[in-house]
């Protein structure tokens, strides 16, 4: 599927009335916004203490295969609001004001409907075109 044709309304549950349009966010997006979610960690990682950041490291480790985890709030809200039932048009500066609650309802659906798991809730790909990546692994033996 290419994307920008595709556009999905999200009925806002906390505003009732209010909702945001969507398209699915080019594959570049989530390349850009997983970069940028590193980016933050090592600068997060670099200011830390040698004792914290072992304790740290741990819990990275842990959250790491958590695909809310993995990428950058904003860039992927960005790339995918096309639209919305606010008076305001939809720019990159109002996108930057949504309340955190938006925000967040906005990332997880996102995230759930572009990002493949398995059982095992290992994080493979962002759906692209719908079909399960070849490195998926194959039926249990």
């Amino acid at each position: 599927m290419l994307t920008g044709s595709d556009r999905k309304r999200l009925d806002l549950p906390h505003e009732p009335g209010e909702y945001v349009e969507l398209q699915t966010p080019p594959h570049g997006a989530f390349d850009t916004a997983a970069e940028i979610k590193s980016r933050k960690a090592i600068e997060q990682a670099a200011a830390l203490p040698a004792a914290i950041l072992q304790g740290s490291m741990e819990t990275a480790r842990a959250s790491e295969r958590d695909p809310l985890e993995m990428y950058d709030k904003a860039t992927l809200i960005e790339a995918a609001v096309t639209g919305w039932s606010y008076d305001e048009p939809v720019t990159p500066e109002a996108v930057a004001r949504l309340d955190l609650k938006t925000a967040e309802i906005i990332f997880k659906d996102i995230i759930e409907s572009n990002v493949i798991t398995d059982t095992l809730g290992e994080e493979f790909a962002p759906v692209l075109d719908g079909q399960a990546p070849a490195t998926a692994p194959g039926p249990a033996r």
